[in-house]
């Protein structure tokens, strides 16, 4: 049985939707505004994320108003020129109020329901401080299996959406 190096205060998980790229692939639209299905992106992250962590921030940087009105922190980056997702998940450590950070892209509409704690066991079970899920949509739902969630220090490829639970080895000041 392998013991957790987590403390039972840790388990508590701050979920950071990264929105706050240019959308350039996408003729520059912000892609968590985007329509589908007649609701917003984020709107669909927001349905299958939420109730997966205790806090939720959405890293924004442009619309921030717009994103406000899904009723969760909006957090800009920290470090100009839309420098990429690494700016979000770093704006997000700053911001968040708990030890471990999930982070899923605007994007991902059909999130697993159970993506947060998978990633929270393969995180406990290889002693890890990252955990990171790939996998493919088919049909309504992203479909991981258990070889798709992989902990720091296995080899990790990933095609297509990228998905982390990091558990931050210093505190952030």
């Amino acid at each position: 049985m392998t013991t957790s190096r987590l403390t039972p205060h840790a388990s508590q998980i701050t979920g950071v939707i990264l929105a706050g790229g240019q959308g350039r692939r996408m003729g520059s639209v912000d892609k968590g505004l985007k329509l589908l299905r007649g609701k917003p992106m984020v709107q669909w992250v927001l349905e299958r994320f939420s109730p997966q962590v205790d806090e939720v921030l959405i890293n924004a940087n442009q619309n921030l108003d717009v994103y406000a009105k899904f009723g969760h922190h909006v957090v800009p980056d920290e470090i100009g020129g839309f420098a990429g997702p690494l700016a979000g998940l770093h704006r997000g450590l700053s911001a968040a109020t708990h030890d471990l950070i999930a982070t899923v892209p605007c994007d991902s509409p059909f999130l697993p329901l159970d993506l947060i704690a998978r990633l929270y066991v393969a995180l406990n079970e290889k002693q890890a401080d990252l955990a990171v899920a790939r996998g493919i949509v088919v049909g309504d739902d992203l479909r991981t299996s258990d070889a798709d969630i992989f902990a720091v220090g296995e080899c990790v490829e990933h095609r297509g959406q990228c998905y982390g639970l990091v558990a931050p080895l210093y505190e952030m000041a």
